[in-house]
């Protein structure tokens, strides 16, 4: 019987504007497109009959070998090698959440609104951490954030921080109000089994109100859009990683994208 599953799957990477295709037009959009250059995209497309093994070999090459995700340095705030080279006192594994606007939502050429959370997990250390435990941690994610079409939450101007020291976390989330906040804060900490304590929760509301849309800049002969300041949209969980000291590369523990190679979790 045909794979009705797959068919799915392999429409959506198929669609225009959101799906895999889609991306991989956009970025050979941004180069002068040579004959060979051509060729290299057309045969990354995903084909209406692709096998489900033929596509994922498409898209492994693409991340890989064109967008070269996988060279690409871990930067925490300055690259990775020099911070671990820096610190004094003993490296606690970092945890990493990242949330994307959907393709359908972005409209007049913005790039989609991203948002990134963080926390330390104070449990553990370069000596103490195991695969198991990673496993573990990536299956209670998974849980709490992938499955069926994704948590999101609500992205705009008022920031929401949450400090608890003790527990690993420095929480700064952009939302688009109070309620919202709290709401993402303890869907975090529910990832450690962690109790709120509303005492170490602040929001903080500018006067200026977010600019959801701008003029477009003549950059290069090219025009953009100019950059927004704090936008206003739904952004959906895409994957999540942990760092680890002496480690050079993140471990993704989480993905929904098919960008993540050798997630402890799939979505696909």
């Amino acid at each position: 019987m045909p794979d009705l599953s797959w068919a799915k799957h392999r429409k959506l990477l198929r669609a225009p504007n959101i799906g895999f295709n889609a991306e991989v037009y956009r970025h050979f959009k941004n180069y002068d497109n040579t004959p060979g250059r051509l060729i290299l995209r057309d045969s990354l497309l995903v084909g209406a009959k692709d096998s489900r093994s033929t596509a994922l070999f498409k898209i492994q090459y693409f991340r890989d070998q064109v967008q070269k995700t996988h060279a690409k340095p871990s930067i925490i705030g300055i690259p990775k090698e020099q911070f671990d080279l820096g610190i004094e006192i003993e490296y606690k594994p970092v945890v990493q959440l990242y949330f994307q606007q959907d393709r359908s939502a972005v409209v007049d050429d913005y790039a989609p609104v991203t948002a990134e959370i963080s926390f330390r997990l104070m449990n553990e250390s370069t000596e103490s951490i195991t695969k198991a435990n990673l496993e573990v941690l990536a299956k209670t994610i998974k849980n709490e954030f992938a499955l069926g079409a994704g948590y999101t939450f609500n992205k705009g101007k008022l920031i929401a921080t949450y400090i608890d020291k003790k527990n690993g976390y420095f929480l700064q989330i952009y939302v688009i109000n109070e309620s919202e906040g709290v709401e993402v804060v303890k869907k975090i900490l529910s990832i450690q089994n962690h109790t709120y304590d509303d005492d170490l929760f602040r929001i903080t509301q500018p006067k200026k109100s977010s600019v959801n849309t701008t003029s477009n800049k003549t950059i290069a002969g090219k025009p953009y859009k100019k950059l927004r300041w704090r936008p206003t949209a739904t952004v959906r969980f895409q994957w999540a990683s942990v760092s680890i000291r002496e480690v050079p590369d993140p471990i993704y523990l989480v993905d929904r994208t098919m960008s993540r190679p050798g997630s402890l979790e799939l979505m696909y």
